[in-house]
């Protein structure tokens, strides 16, 4: 999977610079791999304690900045109107919060057989954070997590709510709302909840930009550091990403590329429903839902391969 953006940002570009960016994006997934598949369970105990420690920090410290800076701790170059904290644009934070919650709950399990305080309390103040910071997509990714954390009788949860029928939902959205536009059904929550239009701030347009980007180039796309705007009319907009997670690896890696990626979660997640009854498994289950479901509007192409 990451070879295949390698390639990818080999073929479009022959420069030293770009080449050295992919590396450096995936090198921390390959490292993350291959240390944790190599090191006893033990240690993994203690490497996941750390990383339970890191992001516990991050995640409080982070909630100060939103409460004691309301405008934003500094400003973003870009727009008026946007709002940064410790970890970065409010929209963004989503990437270490929800990670953060998975990884305590993952300890939690291994190490105590349940879900502590601790794991609750974060979960609570990621929620607070997003919901402070408006953040909508985030609200819907924690607020799954955070559903799945209060149920009552984890246990006797249907047998239809697993990780393969999740994934298969997500997919079912992504037809509904990316490319065929069906989008009455969501007139209550994006409108009269989150007071959005049904553009999803403009997300439409960029999708268009990026389906017919794509078409041009289908197998191998554009590659790693490529700019949307830089292919496409979108006037005033300059998206970082395609905002939806599907049209992003193909824009970026192509078919083979998005190909890769959703055999490896097809795979994981058929893992993962035959687990179903382990609580770890029911847990990252949820994790996954909710990612599945803000991958429809955004595209995490910072962090979102080593979180997957």
């Amino acid at each position: 999977f990451c070879f295949s953006l390698v390639i990818s940002t080999i073929w479009n570009s022959s420069q030293l610079k770009q080449f050295l960016l992919v590396i450096r994006y995936i090198l921390p997934v390959l490292a993350f791999c291959v240390y944790f598949n190599g090191i006893s369970e033990e240690k993994k105990n203690t490497f996941l304690k750390a990383l339970c420690i890191i992001h516990a920090i991050l995640i409080v410290a982070n909630f100060a900045t939103v409460l004691i800076f309301p405008d934003g701790l500094y400003a973003g170059s870009k727009a008026a109107y946007e709002t940064y904290y410790l970890l970065g644009h409010n929209n963004s934070a989503v990437r270490i919060l929800l990670p953060g919650i998975a990884f305590n709950m993952i300890y939690d399990q291994r190490k105590y057989n349940k879900f502590t305080i601790r794991t609750y309390l974060l979960t609570i103040i990621s929620m607070a954070t997003v919901t402070i910071t408006w953040s909508n997509t985030a609200m819907i990714g924690i607020g799954i997590v955070m559903l799945f954390l209060l149920l009552p009788k984890k246990e006797c949860m249907p047998a239809w709510m697993n990780a393969k029928n999740f994934f298969m939902i997500s997919v079912v959205l992504f037809v509904l709302i990316v490319i065929v536009r069906k989008l009455d059904f969501m007139q209550y929550i994006v409108v009269d909840l989150f007071k959005k239009d049904l553009t999803f701030s403009n997300r439409t347009v960029i999708w268009d930009a990026v389906i017919l980007s794509f078409l041009k180039k289908p197998l191998l796309g554009y590659g790693y550091g490529k700019n949307i705007w830089e292919y496409a009319v979108l006037g005033r907009l300059e998206p970082s990403s395609a905002h939806n997670y599907f049209l992003d690896l193909l824009f970026r890696g192509g078919l083979i590329h998005f190909a890769l990626q959703m055999l490896i979660v097809w795979k994981t997640c058929i893992n993962l429903t035959q687990k179903n009854k382990n609580q770890i498994a029911k847990a990252l289950s949820f994790v996954f839902l909710g990612y599945f479901i803000m991958w429809q509007f955004e595209a995490f192409i910072n962090t979102g391969y080593i979180d997957m």
